[in-house]
């Protein structure tokens, strides 16, 4: 399905995800960071946009001098890219949990982290609000969580200001999700081990991927506490990049370490544009 006519051809987002070889939500990532020419569809259809065939080989060309010059030229180099495919990504499930409060512990202390007996009582309240990553060949090897948990918004603040610590969230306060419903959530964790920092994209990448599929999930803004964020921003750690990452705004009037992203509303970061794509586009097909 394409169209062309004096301005060159046009493809719509399934043929150019097929072109790039990648899923559709990372067609959309390529299309926002690699300027991706697009324009609207003439005459309706359950495609709203498609996509300038040029410019989606551009980019072909490019991930292909990329995947090249990544090869392994060694065996050791080799063993590291095999490890790399050993990742898994998932939704947290109860047996996950005790290694969670682990790597929390190890990362940020234990007076930081939320015991096992609080996380179960948020997974028993919504099982897609705590995604992990981990060693595939070894699920309790858990290398990175991602927790998200849809409140209100007047107990998220509560949290922000200091009025109510992440130990005090029960399951009263965690929302399940309802299609036809807007939804805030607070960043209750966002850690991954040091050495395998490299992967925080995947782990970010497959909570965006899995929201893009499910746009009835409809969520609304992000809200994040970052120890560290008010007076020295060198102080980097996994809230501050994903803040950095993702263009949170500091929310002062709330608290000096308070930061809101509005999915809303315009971001440069490409990941952000992205689902604001997908969704927008999976939305438009299902209301047709």
């Amino acid at each position: 399905m394409s169209q062309e006519d004096k301005q060159g051809k046009y493809v719509f987002s399934k043929e150019g995800a097929e072109l790039l070889q990648v899923p559709r939500q990372s067609f959309f990532y390529y299309v926002e960071s690699r300027n991706i020419e697009r324009r609207e569809t003439e005459g309706g259809g359950k495609d709203r946009y498609e996509y300038n065939y040029e410019d989606i080989l551009r980019v072909k060309e490019e991930l292909h001098k990329r995947r090249e010059s990544r090869k392994p030229r060694t065996k050791a180099n080799e063993a590291k890219t095999e490890s790399k495919s050993d990742a898994g990504t998932d939704w947290c499930t109860k047996e996950d949990l005790p290694y969670i409060f682990a790597l929390d512990c190890e990362v940020y202390g234990i007076e930081n982290s939320a015991p096992p007996n609080i996380t179960y009582q948020w997974w028993q309240k919504n099982q897609t609000a705590i995604r992990v990553i981990f060693d595939a060949n070894n699920r309790k090897d858990i290398w990175g969580c991602l927790t998200l948990l849809p409140m209100q918004e007047k107990d998220i603040f509560k949290i922000l200001r200091d009025e109510m610590t992440e130990q005090e969230i029960y399951s009263e306060h965690v929302l399940g999700y309802e299609p036809g419903n807007e939804y805030s959530c607070y960043v209750a964790s966002c850690v991954i081990r040091p050495a395998k920092r490299h992967f925080f994209n995947r782990l970010l990448q497959s909570v965006i991927s899995y929201w893009c599929d499910h746009p009835e999930i409809n969520i609304r803004k992000l809200y994040a506490f970052a120890l560290g964020a008010a007076g020295n921003m060198g102080e980097e750690n996994d809230g501050l990049r994903m803040i950095r990452k993702l263009y949170f705004s500091p929310r002062y009037d709330i608290a000096e370490n308070a930061w809101e992203l509005d999915l809303e509303h315009y971001n440069p970061s490409p990941i952000v544009r992205a689902f604001q794509n997908c969704v927008r586009e999976k939305r438009e097909r299902i209301d047709q």
